[in-house]
């Protein structure tokens, strides 16, 4: 059994955020009812910060919890004898209790959080309604195992529309080539490695890779800062425009030639005889950036970063 000076150290209100190894944030509370048993982000002495298995789970109530402010706007609320990293007189790094800091004491943080340096797919970003603009080979060439009104039928569509996308003469819908790849026996690997070009209902394709690079992130930072994206509505629907303004011409030079290996055909012209501008429209480009938390209308207000880009690995971020 712990000891009561033990139970009562490790204590935080129960939507405190935690950071988790693979850099996502879940509530204490979650995790305690839940009962998980993942790897979270520890401050260690000597090592810095380091992911470790929890061992345990606890609560208890508590009439009183201290909340610590920092000069850089960081804040921290707990109880009283919660252990807080801190630096001593003698400039060492010790553990003390939140009740004895005082103002002007210097206290440990986290610059950066370590994240999983894994591969981001596509797949992840292409919204509902996504077609593909150049059929799989496993869907134009492939020899199915059953006759093709059966695989229609699982399909949920009729046999000349199925017919329609083996031929090419129509773009399938992503979900419909997903499905038809695992009734084939395909894992997710194989059938993302056979869609290359993708499209909205109506408009321009996209040609993507099997993974967000850091070239895409960069488009999506210049965007947010120097760009705007605009939402607009026709007889056909909804439809996008990408723009970024910039004096660097070297900054636009980079945006046009990530938009080009996209597929993308931007225009560049001369704004107020000082600034660049470059424009292109892709209705699911569009799309896919309105999911890292840029806006359409007052983006200087709205502008936010969603808690998925805290996941992703350093090099994208």
């Amino acid at each position: 059994p712990i000891s009561v000076l033990e139970y009562k150290q490790f204590c935080f209100p129960h939507d405190t955020q935690i950071t988790m190894a693979d850099g996502s944030l879940l509530p204490i509370g979650k995790i305690v009812k839940n009962r998980l048993r993942s790897d979270v982000v520890t401050t260690s002495n000597d090592h810095g910060l380091t992911a470790k298995a929890i061992s345990d789970h606890m609560t208890r109530k508590t009439s009183e919890v201290l909340k610590l402010k920092t000069n850089i706007g960081r804040t921290l609320t707990a109880t009283p004898e919660h252990p807080i990293l801190a630096k001593s007189h003698e400039g060492k790094a010790v553990w003390i209790k939140l009740e004895e800091l005082l103002p002007g004491d210097f206290v440990a943080y986290a610059r950066t959080i370590p994240t999983a340096n894994r591969l981001i797919s596509w797949f992840e970003f292409l919204p509902q309604g996504t077609y593909v603009a150049e059929p799989p080979k496993f869907l134009t060439n492939g020899t199915f195992p059953m006759r093709q009104g059966e695989i229609s039928n699982r399909l949920r569509v009729k046999l000349k529309t199925f017919k329609e996308y083996r031929s090419g003469r129509k773009n399938p819908p992503l979900e419909l080539v997903i499905t038809l790849g695992r009734i084939l026996g395909l894992d997710r690997k194989s059938i993302v490695s056979e869609v290359q070009a993708v499209k909205s209902k109506w408009g321009k394709h996209v040609r993507i890779g099997k993974y967000i690079d850091e070239n895409f992130m960069w488009l999506i930072g210049i965007i947010a800062s120097d760009g705007h994206l605009y939402q607009g509505n026709s007889s056909r629907g909804t439809y996008y425009k990408i723009r970024v303004f910039n004096e660097n011409r070297e900054i636009i030079d980079r945006t046009l030639s990530v938009l080009e290996k996209l597929d993308l055909n931007p225009r560049v012209y001369v704004r107020q005889k000082k600034h660049y501008a470059l424009e292109v429209g892709s209705n699911l480009l569009g799309r896919v950036i309105s999911q890292f938390g840029i806006t359409s209308h007052n983006k200087s207000l709205k502008l936010s970063v969603p808690k998925f880009m805290l996941r992703l690995p350093r090099r994208l971020i």
